[in-house]
């Protein structure tokens, strides 16, 4: 049985690792303002991402919504202009028809956004 990840940063560690192991570069900033809050930092060639994480105890579409919208919107406001912002939710489990609520909000309101 897999051991349970209980924090946000046991999930970066994961989505670190998933992403390397893919052939990106990914990175914890180093250096952070106060107010500035960046999980993680995406690079492979000219591609580059801001990946802001929110991390909700229920999957479905009525929390997926408003958690994704919060991270798109806060990786949107600190990636730098050379930069897309990539918003990563994690919960328990997610539906298939919880999943694809997200995604088709996100292609009516944010057609521009990496989900």
């Amino acid at each position: 049985m897999e051991e349970a990840i209980h924090n946000e940063r046991q999930i970066l560690e994961l989505l670190r690792n998933i992403f390397a192991e893919a052939g990106w570069d990914a990175l914890f900033p180093e250096h952070q303002a106060r107010d500035q809050r960046v999980d993680l930092i995406l690079e492979r060639g000219n591609a580059s991402y801001l990946l802001e994480l929110k991390r909700i105890s229920e999957g479905r579409s009525d929390r997926l919504i408003p958690a994704w919208s919060q991270a798109y919107l806060q990786a949107r406001h600190y990636a730098h202009p050379d930069q897309r912002p990539l918003a990563v939710i994690a919960a328990p489990q997610i539906s298939d028809r919880a999943a694809d609520q997200l995604l088709r909000f996100a292609n009516d309101y944010a057609p521009e956004a990496a989900v």
